[in-house]
């Protein structure tokens, strides 16, 4: 894991919000997110697919994102739900 600071972990839960939001009929794996918030220069931290994991972990936990599990394989994917869409907005107006 490489974001320490607690102020990284909760932008990075906000910008997992935003990025789901952006594409809310799409699921994607922690490596899928970890990749393309890299590509897309989301973050101005480093970040590895245990931060993502741990990020989808709580906002999972709150309701926000969903977990999908892949019918013949054990890979998890992540969506976005009603309630993420609205807290994304809500935290970015």
């Amino acid at each position: 894991m490489k974001t320490t600071e607690q102020m990284d972990r909760e932008i990075l839960r906000k910008i997992l919000l935003k990025f789901l939001s952006e594409r809310f009929r799409l699921a994607f794996d922690a490596t899928q997110i970890a990749a393309l918030i890299k590509r897309r220069n989301m973050v101005d931290f480093e970040i590895d697919v245990d931060d993502v994991q741990g990020a989808l972990t709580v906002v999972s936990g709150l309701g926000l994102v969903e977990k999908i599990r892949d019918e013949l394989g054990a890979t998890e994917y992540f969506k976005i739900t009603a309630k993420g869409i609205i807290e994304n907005e809500r935290l970015n107006q």
